[in-house]
């Protein structure tokens, strides 16, 4: 049986067995969250990731040019030049 008990912190299961034994997880701040950021390097991975599954997957050239570009937009003169990404 899985259920989870009102008075438990969010985040947290607890199984029931058949035989009564009960185990509880508990899980920390998601990740990606404020409490539990991505650093830069995972970030950058779950972007090439999501462009890669787009409906129009952008080369890996591709890829790294927009992360670099969106990672540096304080650099650019204009942030419409972003797009030529993307198109």
């Amino acid at each position: 049986m899985l259920g989870v008990d009102a008075g438990q912190q969010a985040g947290a299961v607890t199984i029931r067995l058949r035989n009564g034994r009960t185990a509880t997880r508990r899980m920390g701040p998601p990740l990606g969250s404020p409490e539990n950021p991505l650093g830069i390097d995972r970030l950058e991975m779950k972007f090439a990731d999501c462009a890669s599954n787009a409906v129009r997957p952008l080369s890996d050239d591709a890829v790294r040019a927009a992360a670099h570009t969106i990672l540096h937009l304080e650099d650019m003169g204009n942030v419409s030049l972003m797009l030529r990404h993307f198109v």
